[in-house]
């Protein structure tokens, strides 16, 4: 699986990257807020949780 795989995820390019680009922004207040600077970086962590749930579905 990969990234060509998460462009089924949204309309198109522009919808898929707001998508992680939203998430990513919720993980990096998470990680700020606990603290956890070794902590792995959000946007590969938010494009890993996209495939993550693909192939949970």
């Amino acid at each position: 699986m990969g990234h060509s795989s998460l462009l089924d995820k949204a309309e198109n390019k522009y919808q898929l990257v707001l998508s992680i680009a939203k998430r990513a922004k919720i993980l990096k207040d998470e990680i700020g807020k606990n603290l956890q600077p070794d902590a792995p970086k959000p946007i590969p962590l938010a494009i890993q949780e996209m495939l993550d749930r693909e192939e949970e579905g």
